[in-house]
């Protein structure tokens, strides 16, 4: 005769295991969709809360071809240099990037407008004008590539 005493103990551990299981899985799923949720919020705010486009935003777009082995040297003068200048010429920063050739940056940087950028840019301070020298100095050829004004912004 079959005794149901024997196999309830291996019924209660299986059931146990497998709602174990399922708890870890229903935390995981409710976790992602809360994650999934906040993200969109997160991203509707930011759309909603964009600033207007400032049409008159100016940006300066440069090349700078390096000499070889100053690549480390001109990258650190070259965020001194973008310092002062957001500091005490009222820039709204830059960027560097790296391009394919090896020796070759471009940088962008953001102004509140072309008049401001044209203006005569004086940095005081020892270190940004030690930075300006110093990148000078890595320098082969610096050209700015374009003078552009922003017409649509969907820069997040």
């Amino acid at each position: 005769m079959l005794n149901y005493h024997d196999y309830i103990p291996t019924l209660l551990t299986k059931t146990y295991q497998e709602q174990a299981t399922w708890r870890v899985k229903r935390k995981t799923h409710a976790l992602l969709a809360w994650l999934t949720r906040l993200g969109r919020r997160w991203r509707i705010r930011r759309l909603a809360f964009q600033q207007p486009v400032a049409r008159d935003r100016f940006i300066a777009v440069y090349e700078f071809t390096l000499k070889p082995d100053c690549h480390r040297d001109f990258r650190q003068a070259w965020r001194t240099v973008t310092e002062g200048i957001y500091l005490q010429c009222g820039s709204y920063g830059s960027r560097l990037h790296r391009t394919d050739k090896p020796d070759v940056y471009v940088a962008y940087a953001q102004w509140p407008s072309r008049e401001q950028w044209e203006k005569q840019h004086t940095l005081t301070g020892e270190n940004y004008l030690k930075a300006r020298e110093q990148m000078r100095a890595c320098l082969l050829d610096s050209q700015t590539r374009y003078r552009i004004t922003v017409c649509d912004d969907y820069l997040i």
